[in-house]
C-alpha cells in the first residue's frame, strides 16, 4: 500500500513516499541519486517500480525526496551532507514510529553513498544496502571522465568562493555523464524529460558533498552489516573500487551483477529486488 507523508528536517519540509509491507517487518529507508527524487524509482521506466517491488518482497519502504529535490523544501539544487543526513535520520525515525520493525538504509548512486554515511551517523540503523558506494573523503578513484578531472580542481580552488557566494549553479552533467547512468537509450531519453528532475546544483553543494573530507566520518566506523551491490560494467563506480571499499568495511560484503551497468534498480529490477530483499531479511 502506497502513501505519502511529510516530516521536517533542519527546518525544511521533507516529502516521503511510503510503501507498506506490514507493521513489524523490516523497513528500508531508500535515498535517491543525483538529480532524482523518490518517484524516479517508481515511474521512470514502464513496469519497473523498484519501491513497490521491495514492498512486494516483504520489505517496507520509506523514500524521502532529499532537500532541494522533488517535492521537498529547500533551495532547488542545494544539498549539503548534513542536510542529507538530517533528512535521512527523520525518515528513519518515521519508519520506526510507523512501521515498528528494524530499519536499514540504502540507496542508488549518490543515495547509496549517503546511505553508508547515514549508517555511521545514526545508531538506530541496523544495516546498510547500497547500490553504489564511494568514500566521500577521497573521490579521486572514481574521477574517470575528462569533465570530472577538469571540474574537481576548479571546485577545489573556489572553496572559499562557495562559502562567500553559495548559490552559483553548476550543471549536473558536469559531475556525471548522463550516458553513464542508463544502458538503454530509451531510458536516458525518459530521464531527460522526467518531471521534477534537478539538473543544476549550487556550487556550495558540490564542494560540501565532494570536497570537504574533514566534515565526514570514516566509513571504517560503520559497525553494522553493509552490502555494496554493483554492476560489473558500471562506468561510474568501477567494480574493482567497489570490491575494495566493501572489503575495507568491518562488516562489509559485495555483490556484483554480471553484465550490468549503473542503474540496477530500474534496468535490472528482477535481480536487484531479490538480492536486496533476501539480504535485508536475512540480516535484519
Amino acid at each position: 500500500m502506497k502513501k505519502t507523508a511529510w516530516v521536517t528536517a533542519a527546518g525544511d519540509p521533507v516529502h516521503l513516499t511510503v510503501y507498506e509491507a506490514g507493521r513489524g517487518r523490516p523497513s528500508l529507508v531508500f535515498l535517491h541519486g543525483l538529480t532524482a527524487r523518490a518517484g524516479f524509482y517508481e515511474d521512470l521506466v514502464p513496469g519497473a517500480n523498484f519501491l513497490a517491488a521491495m514492498a512486494e518482497e516483504g520489505v517496507n519502504v520509506v523514500a524521502p525526496d532529499l532537500p532541494g529535490h522533488g517535492f521537498s523544501g529547500g533551495s532547488r539544487g542545494h544539498l549539503t551532507y548534513r542536510g542529507a543526513v538530517a533528512a535521512g535520520m527523520r525518515a528513519v525515525e518515521f519508519a520506526l514510529e510507523l512501521l515498528g520493525g528494524p530499519v536499514a538504509v540504502g540507496g542508488s548512486s549518490l543515495g547509496g553513498v549517503l546511505s553508508l554515511y547515514l549508517g555511521v551517523e545514526d545508531p538506530r540503523v541496523r544495516a546498510v544496502a547500497a547500490l553504489g558506494a564511494l568514500d566521500l573523503r577521497d573521490i579521486g578513484p572514481v574521477l574517470l571522465r575528462f569533465r570530472q578531472k577538469l571540474l574537481v580542481p576548479v571546485l577545489g580552488k573556489v572553496r572559499r568562493l562557495a562559502q562567500a557566494a553559495p548559490f552559483p549553479k553548476v550543471p549536473a552533467a558536469a559531475v556525471i555523464s548522463p550516458r553513464d547512468v542508463f544502458e538503454d537509450p530509451a531510458n536516458l531519453a525518459r530521464w531527460r524529460s522526467f518531471p521534477g528532475i534537478t539538473w543544476w546544483y549550487t556550487l556550495a553543494s558540490l564542494v560540501d558533498l565532494f570536497l570537504h573530507p574533514e566534515g565526514k566520518p570514516s566509513l571504517q566506523a560503520l559497525d553494522k552489516p553493509a552490502l555494496i551491490a554493483t554492476g560489473e560494467e558500471d562506468p561510474i563506480f568501477p567494480v574493482t573500487y567497489e570490491l575494495e571499499l566493501a572489503s575495507s568495511l568491518p562488516y562489509g560484503e559485495a555483490f556484483v551483477l554480471p553484465g550490468a551497468g549503473h542503474m540496477l534498480p530500474l534496468e535490472h529490477l528482477a535481480a536487484t529486488r531479490k538480492i536486496m530483499a533476501r539480504w535485508l531479511k536475512e540480516t535484519l
